[in-house]
């Protein structure tokens, strides 16, 4: 089995010997395992057309290929949105914001304005920390009790999936409920200029 292992070093070291990245210690072993080895001498005598047939079929990159490929990507879900959808999470945090510094102005006289800058800051990682943490478990607990029905009998799969098709048919139904009502307003609406 070593034999095996040190071979295979052999054969990894005509590689780097070809690409020059061969330290000069490793090639003194290399050549004297080459005196004793066939296999490894006709691997070395096929590399020089190996590496010749690699560097005709190379492809030349443009400079731009990078910039051009970055730009031709869909934008990410935060990018996509306009900056007018912004408004209502801007207009929270100007809140927060504002209530946090008359806290600190309330509160001016019980704590030093740095500590209860980072008290605040503390809060809101907080929030976020344990945020985060509850979507993920939420998610998790609703995703091993789908599982559950899922797997179980089944009778537990169909009814499951029964119950999924009748919650798509009502969603379906209220969307053309939502969709219809505005064409027979405005065909009341025709209707009654008309008449």
């Amino acid at each position: 089995m070593q034999h095996d292992q040190d071979h295979n070093v052999y054969l990894e070291w005509l590689y780097l010997e070809a690409d020059g990245g061969l330290a000069g210690s490793d090639r003194a072993l290399l050549q004297r395992h080459l005196l004793s080895c066939a296999e490894c001498r006709r691997e070395r005598e096929q590399l020089p057309a190996l590496f010749d047939l690699l560097s005709s079929g190379r492809v030349e990159v443009r400079e731009d290929f990078a910039d051009r490929v970055m730009s031709s990507l869909p934008p990410a879900g935060w990018e996509a949105r306009h900056p007018r959808t912004w408004t209502a999470a801007a207009a929270v945090l100007a809140v927060l914001i504002g209530l946090s510094a008359l806290l600190v102005g309330l509160s001016g006289g019980e704590l030093e304005g740095v500590g209860a800058v980072v008290a605040i800051a503390e809060l809101f990682r907080s929030t976020i920390t344990a945020g985060s943490g509850l979507l993920a478990a939420s998610w998790h607990g609703l995703g091993m009790a789908i599982g559950e029905v899922v797997v179980g009998s089944p009778v537990q799969t169909g009814v499951f999936a029964l119950f999924v098709l009748g919650v798509n048919v009502l969603f379906v139904r209220l969307l053309m409920r939502s969709w219809r009502r505005p064409v027979a307003e405005r065909l009341g609406r025709d209707s009654k200029r008309s008449g």
